[in-house]
């Protein structure tokens, strides 16, 4: 045995900790994408979903124990040997592959007849991390494989080397795993474009009370706004909302149809019209004009919080009653008259009534408004 071959330099004693680091990474990769192939090719993954972490550690550690990791040592020879018919010169580096042997009991397991040289890092360490991966993958709504588009079957995990598993693609309902979803319709405007633009103002900037109320009083809406561009030859309407597209569009479809036959008089390809007797051809007319954001990224900081969850968002306004503005308008909001404010207390009610006349001049109210009479 030569002197070389005792001398390990730092690098030579730093590989088997990267070894250690990037083995344990491979495996954590590895035995979860065969976890998960083993629970969907049996049907079970959507059942286990329902039982609780603890059925899920169970059936965890009974497929590793059926698909065990397989550890690599890296090694240098000190002298020249022979192993399995393949000759390792002296000072050789070489990987040692080490079978596995589940017959103590733990699934990571240690070289077959042999007692385990050191804790296993497996129990301790990988199997709560695999725990909880995995249980985060069975949250994802509507997991499945991705079928191979040439023959149907499903796409099995890509392997390096034939262990490691370098890909194995899923897909699931990513809309569905926040409540918030985000509305991006850009619709053309029709010629002659300047002319139809400034409608469009108008019509805008006279609706806005009633468009505020309708938003809040679906409940869903977080945030909603139009916008001009490429130099008001497009209309943007955008908008974050709680739940199912076809539902949202639907609703304002019913509640808002006039006021989108107007919109929609300016607009190009627009749908059949009223729309409130055509709800179905709006809702397709918009996820025409709907676009989704870039590489399908929308962030939200509380993607689980519909709006009437959301801390400090004041209660979708229910108490209602017919004015001056319109059908079932807010007792406590004029909407067609918003800048009369909220109703005054009985301590202001005679000051209120004695200054309405320069109220309704000042905010520019309706003579008629019942909030400001």
């Amino acid at each position: 045995m030569s002197d070389q071959a005792r001398t390990l330099s730092g690098q030579d004693l730093c590989n088997p900790v990267g070894g250690l680091l990037v083995g344990t990474v491979g495996n954590v990769q590895t035995a979860l994408c065969l976890v998960v192939r083993a629970l969907l090719a049996s049907r079970e993954f959507h059942t286990l979903r329902q039982q609780g972490r603890t059925a899920i550690a169970e059936r965890l550690r009974a497929l590793m124990a059926a698909h065990p990791p397989v550890p690599f040592v890296p090694r240098r020879a000190v002298d020249a040997i022979n192993v399995g018919g393949v000759h390792i010169e002296e000072n050789g580096d070489c990987i040692l592959a080490l079978r596995p042997s589940t017959d103590s009991g733990c699934p990571f397991g240690h070289p077959s007849g042999a007692a385990p040289a050191h804790p296993c890092l497996g129990v301790e360490f990988i199997e709560p991390l695999l725990r909880e991966i995995l249980g985060r993958v069975l949250a994802l709504p509507d997991v499945e494989q991705v079928l191979d588009p040439l023959d149907g079957e499903p796409v099995q995990p890509e392997r390096l080397w034939g262990f490691g598993c370098m890909r194995y693609p899923l897909r699931y309902r990513r809309d569905k795993v926040r409540v918030q979803q985000p509305l991006i319709v850009v619709m053309p405007v029709r010629a002659p474009v300047a002319e139809n633009a400034e409608r469009l103002r108008r019509i805008i900037r006279a609706a806005a009370p009633r468009i505020e109320y309708l938003l809040a009083d679906s409940g869903i809406v977080h945030v909603a706004w139009f916008e001009f561009m490429e130099h008001d030859t497009q209309l943007a309407l955008r908008t974050v909302y709680d739940g199912d597209f076809d539902t949202y569009i639907q609703h304002f479809a019913l509640t808002a149809g006039e006021l989108f036959d107007q919109l929609f008089s300016c607009i190009e390809g627009g749908p059949p019209m009223p729309v409130a007797e055509h709800p179905n051809e709006f809702v397709e007319t918009i996820r025409r004009f709907n676009r989704s954001p870039l590489g399908g990224y929308f962030y939200c900081a509380y993607p689980q919080q519909p709006v009437a969850r959301i801390p400090g968002e004041p209660a979708v306004r229910t108490d209602v009653r017919r004015s001056c503005c319109g059908p079932r308008m807010p007792r406590r909001w004029c909407i067609s008259c918003c800048r009369c404010g909220p109703a005054p207390t009985a301590a202001s009610a005679a000051t209120t009534n004695r200054s309405s006349a320069a109220a309704r001049r000042a905010r520019r109210c309706r003579p008629s408004c019942t909030r400001c009479r």
